[in-house]
């Protein structure tokens, strides 16, 4: 299917709505590839934007949200969290230059470092048996 704008989508159509996994493709050469559900993005996506951002993960209701992979045109990216198209939660952004941020990130921004690790305890060792 093409629109006027040229936007294409190849994929299936329930009642009108894009449903299932498609790919779309915008004028300005953007697309999407992944599941739609009542039109919208929903589920499992790629993203990639006309300046090079690409976003690989999760989508609710259209909107970014849940855990993905986000590469910027600078070389810069980020694995974790993201809720309502802001990183979000526990994440890590590592930088073309090779420096690193992780931690709990809130709107967008790092708030917090990142939680310790959990350690489990080994089990005890057995005490010797004596004969």
């Amino acid at each position: 299917m093409t629109w006027k704008d040229g936007t294409t989508h190849d994929g299936t159509w329930v009642a009108g709505q894009r449903q299932g996994e498609g790919t779309a493709t915008y004028p300005d050469k953007s697309s999407y590839k992944g599941t739609f559900v009542n039109g919208l993005r929903e589920g499992k996506g790629r993203w990639q934007a006309a300046d090079g951002f690409v976003y690989e993960g999760d989508w609710k209701a259209g909107v970014i949200e849940g855990q993905a992979k986000a590469t910027y045109p600078n070389g810069d990216v980020y694995e974790g969290g993201f809720a309502k198209g802001e990183r979000s939660g526990t994440g890590v952004l590592r930088y073309a230059t090779g420096q690193e941020a992780a931690g709990v990130w809130t709107s967008g921004l790092l708030t917090a470092p990142a939680p310790p690790p959990v350690v489990v305890d080994p089990a005890p060792e057995a005490a010797p048996v004596e004969n």
